[in-house]
C-alpha cells in the first residue's frame, strides 16, 4: 500500500486540491448557494466514484507490480518497455545491471578457465613433443626422419598459435605497449618459421626501412607476423620471395609482401572475416581454416593498429599492418 501511495502521491494531491477548491467555491464563492445536504450528497457520490476508481487502480498497480517483480525473480532481464513509472523502472534498471554485470563476471571466470585448462594441456603435451622429437633424431630412415621432423615443427608452431589465439580472446587481452623495434620484431617471426621459410627455399628480404621503433606490444605484434609468414608459406609458388620494409610519413606502415599465388579481387574485402576460406582454397596445397588472418585483424584492433592488404592473383600479395602514431616518432634512435 505505501507503494501505491508513494506512485500516486501526484494523484492524490492533485484530487485534494480539486476537493478543496470545489467546497471552497460552493459554500462562499458562488452566486447560487447549495444547502449542506445536497453539497454532503454530491460528495457522498463523488466518493464512491473515487473510491471505485482508487480500488481498481490499486489493484492493477498490485497485479503489475507483482509480475515484475516475479519477473526479477525468475528472468534474467526485464523489458523495460512493459513500465510507465520512474520508480519502477529505476529499479528494474538497476535489477539489469546487477544481472549484466553479474554475466559478465561469469563470462570472464569462464573464459579464463578455458584459457588456463588450454595453457596447461599446452604445456603438458610439450614433453611428448619432445620426446618424439628425440626419438626422430635416432631415426636411421633419412626420408622418414625429415617427414617427421616437418610434421613435429608443425605440431609445435600450431601449439604456439594456439596459445596465442587462446589469450586473445580474453577481454583485457594481455597486452602491453611500449616502444619496440620493429626489425627485432619481424627477425623473431622469421626465426619462428624458419624451418618451414628454408625447407621451402624462400629468399627473405628485410629492408633497412624497418629500421624503426613502433609502440605496440611485441609478443602480439610477432604472433601477427608468424600468421602472416605462415599464409605466405602455405601458397608460394616457385622460388618464393618474402620482403619485409617501411614507410614512414604521418603513420608508419609496415608491407609484408610475398610472390605467392595471390587472392582473387572479389576475395578481398572478405579475406579478414572469420572462417573465410576463399572459393579455390588457396590451391588446396594446405587446409586453410579462415581464422589466420581474423585473429590477425582482431589482435591489430586490440593493439590499436590497422591491417589492409593488396594483391593481384598468381602475382602478389602485400599485406600492411599501420602504426597509427606520431610520423615524428618514428625517427627516434634511442629505447
Amino acid at each position: 500500500m505505501k507503494g501505491w501511495l508513494k506512485d500516486r502521491r501526484l494523484c492524490i494531491c492533485i484530487l485534494l486540491a480539486v476537493l478543496i477548491i470545489y467546497h471552497l467555491y460552493f459554500l462562499w464563492l458562488s452566486s447560487v448557494k447549495m444547502e449542506l445536504s445536497e453539497l454532503l450528497y454530491a460528495d457522498f457520490m463523488l466518493l464512491v466514484v473515487i473510491g471505485v476508481c482508487t480500488v481498481s487502480d490499486w489493484y492493477r498497480w498490485i497485479k503489475k507490480t507483482e509480475g515484475w517483480q516475479n519477473a526479477m525473480q525468475t528472468a534474467s532481464y526485464v523489458l523495460i518497455e512493459e513500465l510507465d513509472d520512474t520508480g519502477e523502472l529505476q529499479t528494474v534498471l538497476a535489477h539489469n545491471e546487477q544481472e549484466y554485470l553479474r554475466e559478465q563476471k561469469e563470462h570472464y571466470m569462464q573464459q579464463q578457465e578455458l584459457q588456463d585448462y588450454i595453457s596447461r594441456w599446452s604445456h603438458e603435451i610439450k614433453l611428448p613433443l619432445a620426446a618424439l622429437r628425440m626419438m626422430n633424431e635416432r631415426n636411421t630412415d633419412a626420408a622418414l626422419q625429415k617427414d617427421m621432423q616437418k610434421q613435429l615443427e608443425k605440431m609445435e608452431r600450431q601449439l604456439h598459435m594456439m596459445l596465442c589465439t587462446a589469450k586473445a580472446w580474453m577481454p583485457a587481452g594481455d597486452r602491453s605497449i611500449m616502444k619496440i623495434e620493429l626489425k627485432k620484431a619481424i627477425q623473431s617471426a622469421v626465426k619462428n618459421a624458419s624451418y618451414f621459410l628454408i625447407h621451402e627455399g624462400f629468399e627473405i628480404q628485410i629492408e633497412d626501412s624497418v629500421d624503426i621503433l613502433v609502440l605496440s606490444d611485441e609478443q602480439w605484434l610477432v604472433y601477427m607476423l608468424d600468421q602472416l609468414i605462415s599464409n605466405a608459406v602455405k601458397y608460394h609458388k616457385e622460388h618464393p620471395v618474402l620482403t619485409f620494409s617501411c614507410e614512414v610519413r604521418e603513420y608508419a606502415v609496415l608491407h609484408v609482401r610475398d610472390n605467392g599465388i595471390g587472392i582473387r579481387q572479389e576475395e578481398l574485402s572478405a579475406v579478414f572475416e572469420r572462417g573465410y576460406t576463399g572459393r579455390n582454397q588457396r590451391n588446396g596445397a594446405y587446409r586453410s581454416t579462415g581464422m589466420g588472418l581474423y585473429f590477425v585483424r582482431k589482435i591489430a584492433d586490440l593493439l590499436g593498429h590497422t591491417v589492409t592488404i593488396t594483391s593481384r592473383e598468381q602475382d602478389y600479395t602485400d599485406i600492411q599492418i599501420t602504426f597509427s602514431h606520431d610520423g615524428d616518432f618514428f625517427h627516434l634512435t634511442n629505447l
